[in-house]
């Protein structure tokens, strides 16, 4: 299926593992957006990508995947040593901070879990995680912050 196609695509030196499309997003940015983990666990581990690579909105990899609600996906990039967990997107929100406003209990936990992760982060009208949290009634988030 895609691993194999994508495992092929790899072993070309000449193939731009972090090229981008119309929109600003890798490889890595589309297989986190659609929870497409076995290509996530292929691309984190070539030595050339860009993980923090940003769509034209400014969203990581890791912003999309905690939006998404994908654990697995998000379990996997805060593991890589230069993931930058606390990066904003245009908006000023953070991974936090979206997973925070979708409800993603199991997310929010693996990211407040991180050693780095800046908890209060304000996006660019002042809502911190928490705020939003409690706004959009997600109790079981509110709980975590």
């Amino acid at each position: 299926g895609h691993e194999g196609i994508l495992k092929a695509l790899l072993e070309q030196d000449r193939i731009d593992i972090n090229a981008k499309d119309d929109y600003g997003g890798t490889p890595l940015w589309t297989a986190a957006r659609r929870g497409l983990e076995g290509l996530v666990r292929l691309l984190v581990e070539q030595d050339r990508i860009d993980i923090n690579a940003k769509d034209n909105n400014g969203r990581t990899p890791l912003w999309t995947a905690a939006q998404g609600g994908h654990e697995g996906i998000v379990r996997l990039l805060v593991e890589q040593d230069r993931i930058d967990i606390n990066a904003k997107d245009n908006n000023g929100k953070t991974p936090l901070w979206t997973a925070a406003q979708g409800g993603h209990e199991g997310v929010v936990r693996l990211l407040v879990e991180q050693d780095s992760i800046n908890i209060n982060a304000k996006d660019n009208h002042g809502k911190t995680p928490l705020q939003v949290a409690a706004r959009t009634g997600h109790e079981g988030v509110v709980r975590l912050l």
